[in-house]
């Protein structure tokens, strides 16, 4: 259900909200062309899988805000949320500035307690894909997202990206200071660069 307001250069949303499972809800103002937006999204206990099953949801309990502010080519947004991934506590915070084309990261932080992620960048999608991106992580769990690869990850990855001929070549520098994967204890160095026709390793030391 929902109430919207349209004028010449902006829609102004009352208030619009989806239920079930969890619930969403959308207020402000959507500027159109040059006009500043003032948006407040929120949402809460939203879930994945969204079809209850006896077994525990991937993702449970997500609950948050999305602010976004100033013109479309050029506005700034702030999130906050927090929820349980595999059954285990995360927060995640965010803020940056963006535009139809991609997202500049000012920060971005995961907080698994007592692990975290950090990053910082950008992420462009037109007219190429790039992404330009330091993430830094301590004691975290890789097992969040893969199930059955737990862990305690320590180090940095950082990527850079370069067009030849036109196409975009993502490089990477991956260091792993002492971690652990899987109750085995791992420290790795690796270089290389993507593109869509494949990885290449420049170099990889255990």
């Amino acid at each position: 259900s929902g109430q919207a307001q349209m004028s010449a250069d902006h829609v102004d949303v009352q208030r619009l909200t989806i239920k079930g499972p969890g619930e969403l809800s959308l207020q402000g103002r959507f500027g159109i062309d040059k006009a500043a937006s003032d948006l407040q999204l929120q949402w809460h206990d939203l879930r994945w899988p969204l079809v209850a099953t006896r077994v525990p949801p991937t993702l449970g309990g997500f609950s948050g805000s999305l602010h976004v502010t100033g013109p479309l080519d050029d506005f700034h947004y702030e999130l906050h949320g927090s929820a349980t991934l595999h059954k285990k506590p995360v927060k995640v915070n965010a803020d940056g500035t963006g535009n139809p084309d991609g997202l500049r990261i000012a920060s971005l932080g995961l907080d698994t307690d007592p692990g975290s992620l950090y990053a910082q960048g950008r992420v462009d999608w037109a007219p190429v894909l790039r992404a330009d991106l330091t993430v830094r992580f301590t004691q975290f769990d890789p097992g969040l997202f893969s199930a059955g690869w737990n862990g305690a990850l320590y180090g940095i990855v950082s990527t850079e990206t370069r067009l030849h001929d036109g196409r975009p070549e993502i490089g990477f520098m991956l260091n792993l200071a002492p971690s652990t994967l899987r109750g085995q204890p791992l420290t790795l160095a690796a270089a290389g660069s993507t593109d869509p026709r494949g990885v290449t390793l420049q170099s990889f030391k255990l």
